[in-house]
């Protein structure tokens, strides 16, 4: 037991509910080992529920994280306890592999690169370049600053370490450079996909559909583990802002800065995963598989 009366596996779930550092897919990984733990010291089944709420109520942004309650959730209403282990411990092994699987196909469909546009970050994208830079696979990339926040000055930094021959551009300037159909693709992350909808760093899906109507390809690059149903999509990153310093305009001027938002899956040509590439229609037979959302859970306190 810790100081508080809790157990390790519990406590780190405690700390992986407020954890505003790590990735979606690592956060979900260490929370199917924290489960899996406490499910394999015999915890019965009204805990595995408590640590559910808790962690689907302080990461509730993120989808990997809502799979791996759904799928668990379903186990402990049908009393299942054992085979809750075995989902959790199977959600291990597809997180711990899906980076080194995504990178595998990735390289095994790309074999060259022209001028690639990218915009805000993304961990599964920068894998993906880090994968493919090994592989002798180099361009020229233009990067959105992705406003607000900035965070497209850290891929640019990223893309040059690589050997990327970078420039990094005014999110209205990537815009420009789309429509006019400079670059050959458009690389985007991505946080949610269902078989209509994405939903990314805001300006995303005005980069998709320009990129469209430019002829420019546009693929999401991400994991499996980020799709979700469609009911499910519509609780990711509802309302979640992060203003740059504007300080300087005064009180009297409205400020609104969503840090994401819907792209149509219409306007991507490919999502490319750890099972290799994957078309809009191709994500929606996928999702026909999954447990719904027990949306019960974001209810409990």
């Amino acid at each position: 037991m810790n100081d508080d009366g809790r157990t390790p596996w519990r406590a780190r779930i405690s700390a992986l509910a407020v954890d505003r550092e790590k990735g979606a897919a690592t956060i979900a990984r260490l929370s199917a080992e924290a489960l899996a733990e406490g499910a394999k010291g015999g915890a019965p089944a009204k805990p595995l529920q408590g640590a559910l709420v808790e962690l689907i109520h302080g990461q509730h942004a993120m989808a990997p994280v809502l799979r791996l309650a759904a799928d668990l959730s379903a186990e402990l209403k049908s009393g299942a306890t054992k085979s809750f282990l075995k989902v959790a411990e199977r959600w291990v092994v597809e997180l711990s592999l899906g980076a080194e699987s995504f990178q595998e196909k990735l390289c095994g469909s790309i074999k060259s690169a022209d001028t690639w546009a990218f915009f805000s970050f993304s961990s599964t994208v920068h894998e993906g370049l880090e994968a493919l830079s090994k592989a002798g696979v180099i361009g020229n990339a233009i990067v959105g600053e992705s406003r607000p926040g900035g965070e497209g000055a850290l891929t640019a930094r990223r893309l040059t370490s690589l050997g990327w021959k970078t420039r990094l551009v005014p999110d209205s300037r990537l815009m420009d450079l789309v429509q006019q159909g400079v670059p050959e693709r458009m690389i985007l992350g991505c946080d949610g996909a269902d078989g209509k909808r994405f939903i990314n760093k805001t300006g995303s899906a005005a980069l998709a559909a320009l990129a469209r109507k430019a002829k420019v390809t546009c693929e999401l690059w991400t994991t499996t583990h980020k799709l979700v149903p469609p009911a499910t999509l519509d609780l990711l990153h509802g309302g979640q802002t992060q203003g740059d310093d504007l300080r300087p305009f005064g009180e009297d001027v409205s400020v609104d800065q969503p840090l994401f938002g819907f792209g149509d899956m219409s306007d991507v040509n490919t999502l490319r995963t750890e099972r290799g590439r994957m078309r809009p229609k191709d994500v929606a037979l996928f999702l026909d598989s999954l447990p719904a959302l027990d949306t019960s859970l974001l209810e409990l306190s």
